[in-house]
């Protein structure tokens, strides 16, 4: 027996290393579907109780999973509170927050300029 780095014991079989949930799984319930995989129900990778696995398809294991993923998934606002409304590039954006930080950004880039600007008009200024 072996522990795999997500922390999933695993049985050396007839065609190669297992994890002892699936074994366990296909022995006290039955073959797993194609396309499923086994969700463990009380959210313990290493149980391996029977009664705490279920063959799901893959969308609904990781709905039910607990990781960054669903869980920002699950979010309809940004941390301002203003509805996420389009997509740039693969992630959900807001308008709004996008705005006040491309005219924050273009702010900057004025006050870089007109420092360089005055850098290069009066070399005794320090420039930073």
């Amino acid at each position: 027996m072996a522990a795999t780095p997500g922390w999933c014991l695993r049985l050396p079989g007839t065609g190669g290393w297992d994890y002892v949930y699936r074994v366990v799984y296909r022995e006290m319930v039955g073959e797993i579907p194609d396309g499923h995989q086994i969700d463990h129900t009380c959210k313990v990778t290493l149980c391996v109780r029977w009664v705490h696995l279920e063959a799901v398809p893959p969308e609904v294991n990781l709905a039910r999973s607990t990781g960054w993923g669903p869980t920002n998934a699950q979010k309809t606002t940004c941390p301002s509170g203003h509805l996420y409304d389009y997509v740039h590039q693969g992630r959900r954006r807001c308008r709004q927050c996008d705005a006040s930080r491309k005219r924050r950004e273009a702010a900057l880039r004025r006050q870089e300029a007109a420092a360089y600007e005055n850098y290069e008009a009066d070399p005794e200024v320090s420039f930073p």
